[in-house]
């Protein structure tokens, strides 16, 4: 039997129906910088873009009616999808920390601070450590999933 993106898109709603905003957030994160289309992808981007709507979520930076991108990693504030370009340095900041203690638990004693950061990249600098460091935004994202 052939499957049509209409019915992996049933099937995709029907998986999501019990997810977590968050769930649903995680969702999206994991397609961006992906770049395969296939039908089965139409689908599921589809019931990710539904579930949105059905949930009442912002998602105005990354979209609108007709478009969506899924260019940026997000994380949700309330019931609104955010780019970290536009977090504040405090929010920017305690997500970075989150970060490094997932992922460079040892270098905490270095007192990692954000210096500066946008919708692409974080830039970081640490004690006793010369320069700055950078991080994709996606990919601190990516690995807090």
């Amino acid at each position: 039997m052939i499957k049509y993106a209409q019915d992996y898109y049933e099937e995709y709603m029907a998986l999501m129906r019990d997810d977590t905003d968050q769930e649903i957030v995680d969702a999206f994160n994991k397609q961006v910088g992906n770049p395969g289309w296939v039908t089965a992808r139409a689908g599921y981007l589809a019931a990710i873009r539904k579930q949105l709507n059905e949930r009442g979520m912002d998602y105005s930076e990354i979209g609108d009616k007709t478009v969506m991108s899924y260019r940026y990693c997000v994380v949700l504030e309330g019931k609104t999808l955010i780019k970290l370009g536009s977090l504040t340095l405090k929010d920017i900041s305690l997500l970075f920390l989150r970060y490094m203690k997932h992922q460079h638990l040892d270098s905490l004693s270095f007192n990692p601070i954000v210096i500066d950061f946008n919708d692409i990249e974080l830039r970081y600098r640490m004690d006793k450590h010369n320069g700055e460091f950078l991080i994709q935004t996606n990919a601190l994202i990516k690995e807090l999933q």
